[in-house]
């Protein structure tokens, strides 16, 4: 019963670990090494409690 378990917990992280490192994957190399910059701006109004 123990050895099921953890068959399964290892079966688990490993299908885990594979689908993660399949989608995480770049084919065009050269891509990797541009500088990427990402700007934010947000603008908010600051409630007040006017009455």
């Amino acid at each position: 019963m123990k050895f099921t378990k953890l068959f399964a917990a290892g079966a688990t992280v490993l299908i885990a670990g594979s689908t993660l490192a399949a989608c995480g994957s770049n084919s065009n190399s050269s891509s990797s090494s541009a500088k990427k910059t990402i700007n934010w701006m947000d603008s908010a109004e600051i409630p007040t409690n006017k009455t």
